[in-house]
C-alpha cells in the first residue's frame, strides 16, 4: 500500500505531497523491514529439494 494513502488522513502536509527527504527515509525504512523476510525466503528456496544436485540423479548402489 502506498504510504501517501495512509498518511493523508493523519498528516495535513500529505495533501500537497511529502517532502522528498521523507520519501527517501520511508523507502529505506521499508526496505530494512523487508530484508529479514527476503533473506528467509532466499535461504528456504536454496534448500529446496528440487534444486539440490542429489535429487536430480538417483543414488549409486
Amino acid at each position: 500500500m502506498n504510504f501517501q494513502i495512509l498518511g493523508r488522513p493523519v498528516f495535513e502536509w500529505f495533501q500537497v505531497g511529502p517532502n522528498h527527504t521523507f520519501e527517501v527515509f520511508a523507502h529505506v525504512g521499508y526496505g530494512l523491514l523487508v530484508i529479514p523476510f527476503v533473506m528467509r525466503f532466499a535461504a528456504a528456496s536454496s534448500r529446496s529439494p528440487a534444486t539440490a544436485p542429489s535429487a536430480a540423479r538417483p543414488a549409486a548402489r
